[in-house]
This record gives C-alpha cells, sequence and structure tokens, in this order.
C-alpha cells in the first residue's frame, strides 16, 4: 500500500490544538428531502408532496419518470468546494467522482429502493411479499395494461427485491386469461430460463434469472418472470412512439445506434442456434432504452444509450416456433423474421408511431437518408439474408460507436482513479469508529489515561476535534486526508497528541497508533465471536 498526498496545505499550515467542539450549524434538508421518509429497505414515495424533475439530455432517467415527476433527491456539492483554487490547495470535488456521474448513480439507487407509500390506497393491489421478493412497486404507467400486444397477451411489470441475494428484479405477470400457468407451461418457463441462461452477461439482454407461478397479486394464480432491474429505462415505445413525458423523437443517428445494438445481439443469439423471437420480441414494446452511465465533451448521446431485449423467454411458452426450438426449417424461418423484424423496428421509430403511419416503411423513405432506408428496406424485404452482410452495412457506424465506448472506458476510469482511496479510507474510519467510546469499555484498564488504547481517543480528537486560536472548529478536509493516509501507511513520524483538557500529552507515531487501532480492534472481534459462541452453546444446549 502506498501513501496519499494530502490535498490541502499540511495540517501545520494553520495553528491548532486538540480540544473537543461542536461542529457548525447543522444543515437543513431539503424540501425535497423532508418530504421524504425512509422504510426498512429505501425511500417511500409521497406522491401527493412531489417536486417536478427535469430529465437529463442523456436519455430516459426514471421509470412513470420517477413515479410521477416526483422527488429525484437531486445532488449538487456545496458551494464552498467549487470555489477558485487557492496556492497549494485543491478542490474536495477533486477527490471524488464527478457531479454528473454522482447524480446519475445516485437516481439510479433511488430508483431502485424505492417503495408505494402504504398509506395510499391505490397500492393496495400489491402485496408485501410476492413469493421471494419484497418491497414492490409498478412499473408500469397505468396499473393495468388492458391492450393486447402483437403476441397476443398483456402484462404488467412489477419491481422486487430478492429476499436471497438483496438484488432488484423486474417481474413480469401474464394475464391469466391469456396465460393458464399448467404444470406443462411451468416446465416449458423453467426450460427458456435454462435456454437463455448463457446470454445473461450479454450487453444487449436483460437477462431472465427465474420464473415462478404466484395467485398473491390478482385473483387468480399467475406466471411470473424474473429479470435483472435496470433503473432509469423505459421502453422504446414510451420513448420515442407515445407522446407522453418521456417522448424524444428518433434522430438518425439514433436509429443507427440502435441498427448496431440489435445487431450485435441478433448475432449472438443466432450464433447460438436461436432466434430472438421476430416482431413478438423485437418491438418497441419489448425493447428498453438505458440512459447512459456518463457523457462527457463531445460525445454523442445515441452511442451511451443501452438497448436490452427486456422479455426473452416469453415467447418460449407461448411460441416455442418463434425462436425456432423446433429446428430445421422453423429455425431459418424464424432468424429471417428476425431480420424483417429489425426493419420495421426502425421504420416505425423513425416515424415515430405506428399508428400514425399504417405503412412506416414508405414513410420513412421521407424521414431517413438514402442509406438507412436502403439498410431498412434491405431488412424488412429479405434483402439482408444472415448478420454477415447486416454487419458489413453496419460497419461504419460500428467503429464510431466502438471510439465512443472507449472514449466512455476512459472516463470511468478517470472516475474509478478518483474513488481508490476513497474504500480505504472507510474501511479504516468503520475500524476508529468500532473501537472509539464503546459504553462497556469506559473502565476498563487498558482504555483509561494510562492505558495502551487512550492514545486511540487523542488520535480521533486529533484528527476531527480541532479548533484555530479563535476557538473555530478546523474543518479542513485536507488535513483529515493526511493523517488517514498516513495512519493507514503507519509512517514513522510523530504527532503530538494533546487531551481535551490539555494537562495530558503523548508523542506516537502513526505506526504506534495504527499497532492500537488493530489491537484494539482485533480484541474487540474476538470478544464478540466469543460472546456469540457462548450464546449458540447455551441455545442448542436449551434445545
Amino acid at each position: 500500500m502506498s501513501s496519499s498526498t494530502p490535498v490541502t496545505a499540511p495540517c501545520g499550515s494553520q495553528e491548532r490544538r486538540a480540544s473537543s467542539g461542536t461542529s457548525p450549524d447543522a444543515q437543513k434538508p431539503s424540501a425535497s428531502q423532508a418530504n421524504t421518509c425512509f422504510g426498512p429497505t429505501g425511500p417511500f414515495i409521497p406522491r401527493s408532496s412531489a417536486v417536478p424533475f427535469v430529465p437529463s439530455s442523456a436519455g430516459p432517467v426514471s421509470h412513470n419518470q420517477a413515479l410521477g415527476n416526483a422527488h429525484l433527491l437531486s445532488y449538487s456539492r456545496d458551494p464552498v468546494f467549487r470555489s477558485a483554487h487557492q496556492p497549494g490547495r485543491s478542490i474536495i470535488s477533486s477527490r471524488a467522482m464527478s457531479q454528473q456521474l454522482h447524480a446519475t448513480l445516485q437516481r439510479w439507487n433511488f430508483l431502485t429502493l424505492a417503495q408505494n407509500d402504504p398509506a395510499l390506497e391505490q397500492d393496495f393491489r400489491l402485496p408485501r411479499v410476492l413469493n421471494q421478493y419484497h418491497s414492490l412497486i409498478s412499473l408500469d404507467d397505468k396499473p393495468m395494461r388492458k391492450e393486447a400486444d402483437s403476441a397476443g397477451f398483456s402484462f404488467r411489470v412489477i419491481k422486487g427485491i430478492s429476499n436471497v441475494d438483496g438484488m432488484p428484479y423486474a417481474l413480469r405477470r401474464f394475464s391469466h386469461s391469456h396465460v393458464m400457468p399448467t404444470p406443462e407451461l411451468t416446465l416449458l418457463a423453467r426450460g427458456a430460463v435454462d435456454r437463455w441462461s448463457q446470454f445473461t452477461s450479454h450487453p444487449h439482454v436483460t437477462a431472465l434469472r427465474g420464473t415462478f407461478v404466484s395467485a398473491d397479486v390478482g385473483e387468480a394464480p399467475a406466471l411470473f418472470f424474473a429479470y435483472d432491474y435496470h433503473a432509469g429505462s423505459v421502453s422504446l415505445r414510451e420513448y420515442h412512439c407515445d407522446h407522453g413525458t418521456h417522448f424524444v423523437p428518433a434522430r438518425e443517428a439514433d436509429l443507427w445506434s440502435y441498427a448496431s445494438q440489435l445487431c450485435c445481439v441478433i448475432k449472438a443469439v443466432h450464433g447460438a442456434g436461436l432466434a430472438v423471437g421476430g416482431a413478438a420480441a423485437l418491438n418497441p414494446r419489448r425493447l428498453i432504452i438505458s440512459p447512459a452511465v456518463a457523457a462527457f465533451s463531445g460525445s454523442d448521446v445515441s452511442h451511451g444509450n443501452r438497448l436490452r431485449l427486456a422479455a426473452l423467454g416469453i415467447l418460449d411458452v407461448l411460441h416455442p416456433d418463434a425462436i425456432g426450438a423446433m429446428g430445421g426449417r422453423s429455425l431459418l424461418v424464424a432468424q429471417r423474421d428476425d431480420f424483417r423484424a429489425v426493419g420495421h423496428l426502425l421504420a416505425i421509430l423513425a416515424c415515430g408511431s405506428a399508428q400514425t403511419f399504417p405503412d412506416p416503411i414508405s414513410m420513412a423513405q421521407k424521414r431517413c437518408s438514402a442509406s438507412l432506408y436502403r439498410l431498412i428496406v434491405g431488412l424488412a424485404s429479405d434483402g439482408i439474408p444472415d448478420c454477415t452482410v447486416f454487419c458489413q452495412l453496419l460497419a461504419p457506424i460500428t467503429f464510431d460507436a466502438l471510439q465512443v465506448e472507449r472514449m466512455m472506458n476512459d472516463c470511468l476510469q478517470v472516475e474509478l482513479g478518483r474513488e481508490l482511496e476513497n474504500g480505504r479510507l472507510l474501511r479504516l474510519l468503520i475500524k476508529l469508529a468500532f473501537v472509539n467510546d464503546q459504553p462497556d469499555r469506559d473502565l476498563h484498564k487498558d482504555w483509561a489515561e494510562t492505558g495502551d488504547r487512550y492514545i486511540i481517543k487523542l488520535f480521533r480528537d486529533f484528527v476531527f476535534h480541532q479548533h484555530n486560536n479563535d476557538g473555530a472548529p478546523v474543518l479542513d478536509w485536507g488535513h483529515v486526508f493526511e493523517c488517514l493516509n498516513k495512519l493507514e501507511v503507519g509512517v514513522a513520524e510523530k504527532v503530538l497528541l494533546l487531551s481535551r483538557d490539555e494537562m495530558s500529552m503523548l508523542v506516537a507515531s502513526y505506526g504506534d497508533i495504527k499497532h492500537c487501532i488493530q489491537a484494539a480492534y482485533s480484541d474487540l472481534m474476538k470478544d464478540s465471536m466469543c460472546l456469540n459462541s457462548k450464546v449458540q452453546t447455551t441455545w442448542q444446549c436449551g434445545q
């Protein structure tokens, strides 16, 4: 391990004395935070106290516009940390990830942990627990989709947190009037999970993780499919076809990007001896678009947004021939249907709505360039027979997308480098918090003013509780970073420690302090394990 240089002027740049003190006035919570209550696993969603949220230009940011354009916890740095650079000093934000990336991840985390407010009557239709999933919340704009799609079935999408691994999942429930969960159908669904398990790590596939039957939602048993949940994603129909909250007209750059991403996933599926499912799977309702993780100057947003197949495995149960499960000619026909479906999909996105234009391919000629229209016609009319030809036509845009992806990787690598030191410093802070001010240790001889562990208390005051000559608390982050970095390494530099009443004075090196903290934490772990072992033994004897 290597030490890190301080980010501000050395701690000796200001004259300090180690003494206790209180922080300045606590920062008042914002209106959005004050109106947000938190449950066991995340924040509830008080729709009545919603604060409008304007999505960024980087693409879709939420499901149901964060449940009704509501209360996403916005993030902004303290203005004091954005002040102009001073000689020998740097801003705190240089030690952490960028504001844009932080805000994006914060939005996703908020959506992942979001729950419906149980006080709202309309939320009672969802149970508290569904199979192994809890913290349920609907991802649909409407409580139940009434209309059936081209495959002839309707569905409801619910987000839930698994009590097995603690991860969020998107649960697709199929109306029992369309899908009766018979034993044979359940067996087919389990086979679909096994069949598509090879694509769980594919970047353009929403991984299918499991299936189950439950009657907890609705009045009759229904079949559920559990997929990975991608926070902030919306369907292509909602994003490009429905003139609602999320509507964004598809540009030609978007269409080329979608074509290259669809080519990527179709090539992988066809290479595995399967088919995606034609128009039933490759339509705006069955594809979701996820916003880019990070954007940077000069990047094209269309290359950052990720397109994913969101309903793999469904056709295995309803129409096995659509994925080529029968083999032979059925597979060839199903794979040709995939190319035709991509052509129709691109034409629909170019027009903006399939209902407005009954013949979207003809209308696409007026809205696309000649090269993109040739691609659409070639796909829709079987002029592109396989993925080889499809890839050749997309070669120029593919290299552009590859360039952007590598630029984004470089950007994220820089962000990761900023957070590299913070993880180990957090572990060190947690150890300090565990060993400091243990209630049952106050009378222990090792924690008395003559004990070895007393130095840990003094070091905490030296790092966090200093005051200047005027009695004002010193909030020097650079001093904290410098001290923790030296402590983590255990350098030989010595530091003068004073008690709060300034009656005791100790001189110790960072290496000595590190040894004291490690010894105290080890003793704490031994005591915890010993007591837990005694309790378990007593319980077993009682049984």
